[in-house]
């Protein structure tokens, strides 16, 4: 304690010991932003993909919708064909004659 190179020694090892402290504690700062970016971008991502899925969800609902709505009308137009007599859609009935001049 009295020599005074010792306590510069002492004084000198003090402070590469602080500054290799300060070193690590930047370090492990720099650490937990990084995995907090990341795990922000992951959160972020999910996120989007749960939006891409629910989009395509409602895509998909939105295209049966229509297709529905589609057989639906070409169903109509098949029965109102069938009761005229018109066209070879799936419910049309030939037209049956009876009588004289009837084809055989």
């Amino acid at each position: 304690p009295d020599d005074p190179a010792a306590a510069a020694a002492a004084e000198r090892a003090d402070e590469e010991a602080d500054e290799e402290a300060r070193k690590r504690l930047a370090e492990e700062e720099e650490r937990r932003m990084e995995e907090e970016r990341i795990a922000a971008q992951e959160r972020e991502e999910q996120e989007r993909l749960e939006r891409l899925a629910a989009l395509q969800a409602k895509a998909r609902a939105r295209e049966e919708e229509q297709k529905k709505h589609e057989e639906e009308a070409e169903e109509k137009k098949r029965q109102q064909q069938a009761i005229l007599g018109k066209g070879k859609g799936a419910g049309a009935r030939p037209k049956l004659s009876f009588g004289f001049g009837a084809k055989k």
